[in-house]
């Protein structure tokens, strides 16, 4: 899933119909993908528990720029890190759980990212009260704050380095 935000600021901001906005998220989609696949590749590399958040950093960032190209470009660097973040931490987490609590481990992972997305998204959408364009800027602004934040956690953590 993407930033809350996108698709209304791609139609409202940008301009584009629902067509458009689906093939501009394509790039963010595709880039989940590639994320995946090359953490299964590179997973084994404590630099990479921080390396992901670098991209999902500079892609929000990039995704405040107000030219669609950039846009598309922030979206698939958000995409690209999110795909390697997020297998990640399921496999540290059920790495550090128990043999026979795996399969716990594992739901408690889907259960706050679930929890996380059914408090964030309402919480986010408050931004919006403020007017669309300050709305979705705060929105995103807050987006990169969470994500640097990953991206500094990781960098202090020592089993990250």
């Amino acid at each position: 899933m993407g930033p809350l935000p996108t698709p209304l600021t791609l139609q409202r901001v940008h301009g584009l119909d629902a067509t458009a906005t689906g093939w501009v998220i394509a790039p963010m989609m595709i880039g989940l993908g590639i994320g995946a696949s090359a953490s299964a590749w590179l997973g084994r590399y404590p630099w990479t528990r921080w390396a992901g958040w670098l991209p999902i950093s500079v892609g929000l960032g990039l995704a405040l720029v107000n030219h669609i190209v950039i846009v598309v470009v922030g979206l698939a660097l958000v995409g690209l890190g999110a795909g390697f973040v997020l297998p990640l931490a399921l496999i540290d987490i059920q790495g550090a759980a128990a043999t026979e609590r795996l399969g716990q481990a594992g739901g408690l992972v889907q259960f706050g990212r679930t929890a996380g997305a059914a408090a964030g998204i309402p919480a986010l959408s408050l931004w919006l009260l403020c007017g669309l364009h300050i709305g979705v800027t705060a929105i995103f602004i807050t987006l990169i704050v969470a994500a640097t934040a990953g991206l500094l956690l990781n960098l202090v953590d020592r089993r990250s380095s």
